[in-house]
């Protein structure tokens, strides 16, 4: 394997792509919630009180692609809107018990793929998986 700075990069974004597909994959075997759905719901259980328009800049869609995913999730009860103590004019948006358990599903569903993959690996393997996450994670903190 090469240790060249532009083949690893290669190596990197083509694994994490690949690693990101499949967890999508498995998502869909977890629930029905759509892809941009579930990146709302995760997005604001990171964060709460976020505004439809500061989700979509977050997500990079367009502000009536995101309302459209709201209303959605609003309609369906993963959501809740209120208005926000500093601006009441902004609506903010949080998790409902259902929204938090949905998403809480989904998460332990991917890291229980992803253990059963882990662990067929010896000991030796996984902590050089275990260095280099930590590699990857250092380099994206790196302005």
């Amino acid at each position: 394997m090469s240790k060249k700075p532009q083949d690893l990069a290669e190596l990197a974004r083509g694994t994490t792509g690949a690693l990101t597909r499949r967890l999508k994959a498995e998502s869909r075997n977890i629930t029905s919630l759509p892809a941009p759905q579930q990146a709302v719901l995760a997005r604001l259980q990171l964060k709460p009180d976020q505004t439809s328009a500061e989700l979509a800049r977050e997500e990079v869609v367009r502000p009536q692609s995101m309302s459209r995913t709201v209303m959605q999730l609003l309609d369906a009860g993963f959501i809740t809107v209120h208005p926000s103590p500093d601006d009441g004019r902004q609506r903010l948006l949080r998790l409902t018990p259902k929204g938090n358990s949905t998403i809480e599903t989904l998460r332990l569903g991917k890291n229980d793929w992803l253990r059963q993959k882990l662990h067929t690996l010896d000991p030796t393997q996984r902590a050089t998986i275990a260095q280099a996450m930590s590699l990857l994670k250092s380099l994206l903190e790196t302005p």
